[in-house]
């Protein structure tokens, strides 16, 4: 799954996800329900936005690095 593939590899609001995989924003919204159900996948608020990532350990580490994200958006 691409989805999942992306979000082991950095958090992501689900706005970039639709941009950088060229989604649908609801087909985006019904992949993100499904790997959450699954636990595939967490969210977290940071600086008032919603991130995805990957629920393997060791990923809290990524939001120190969040700005770049948003940076220029």
């Amino acid at each position: 799954d691409i989805l999942l593939d992306t979000l082991k590899r950095r958090p992501l609001r689900a706005v970039d996800m639709v941009n950088s995989l060229d989604l649908d924003p609801d087909e985006v919204d019904e992949l993100l329900k499904g790997l959450l159900i699954k636990g595939s996948i967490r969210k977290q608020e940071h600086s008032g936005e919603i991130f995805y990532m990957s629920s393997e350990e060791g990923r809290i580490e990524e939001f120190r690095d969040l700005g770049n994200i948003t940076d220029g958006q």
